[in-house]
């Protein structure tokens, strides 16, 4: 089973979804960085590698195979 994408089909887009969801809850929520510790760098690094792995993956607008 492959994971498509819920927003428009596309997984990028899910992605930036995600980590605008994040930012808020950060910028809301200041105390989510100080309970994640550590960890919070390592997720931000972690997203910044998806989106380029996706960045690397995807050759063409959403929808177009």
């Amino acid at each position: 089973m492959t994971y498509n994408g819920i927003i428009k089909k596309s997984r990028t887009y899910d992605l930036a979804a995600f980590m605008g969801l994040l930012s808020a809850a950060q910028a809301n929520l200041p105390m989510v960085q100080e309970q994640l510790g550590d960890a919070y760098g390592w997720i931000m690094l972690g997203c910044s590698m998806a989106l380029a792995f996706l960045r690397k993956k995807t050759t063409g607008p959403v929808g177009v195979k």
